[in-house]
């Protein structure tokens, strides 16, 4: 199982899509996790064009105030989603990897910079 994090500090440049989707496709990524999108509307055509293709599912959290935004995409063939949690600064979900028929738990996460903000968040975690 291959999987990407990034942070793109925003999806609003071509050349940050343009790099995504190269890195995604050239190391044949089953799942990718991206922070700090920063983009208000989220549809499946622009993560279409971010993965490369069509056969993919995915889960998001939208920017608030311009900040943050995260996006978990994977393989449809590759993973079953169960059960999906999120809260803010965080994302998460359960599912079944098939390649080895057993179930994983992932969280992708883009801390505050405030350390009380950043408190918040681990104890909402744990």
């Amino acid at each position: 199982m291959k999987i990407f994090s990034y942070n793109v500090r925003g999806l609003g440049c071509r050349l940050t899509w343009r790099k995504i989707r190269t890195l995604l496709c050239s190391e044949d990524v089953d799942m990718a996790f991206i922070q700090e999108t920063k983009l208000k509307v989220m549809e499946k055509t622009i993560w279409s064009a971010l993965w490369g293709g069509s056969e993919f599912e995915w889960l998001e959290l939208p920017e608030n105030n311009s900040a943050g935004g995260l996006l978990c995409i994977w393989r449809k063939e590759g993973f079953v989603l169960t059960v999906s949690f999120n809260g803010m600064g965080y994302m998460g979900f359960i599912g079944k990897w098939k390649e080895v028929d057993q179930n994983i738990i992932v969280v992708n996460i883009y801390a505050p910079c405030k350390t009380r903000d950043k408190k918040s968040l681990w104890d909402a975690l744990l």
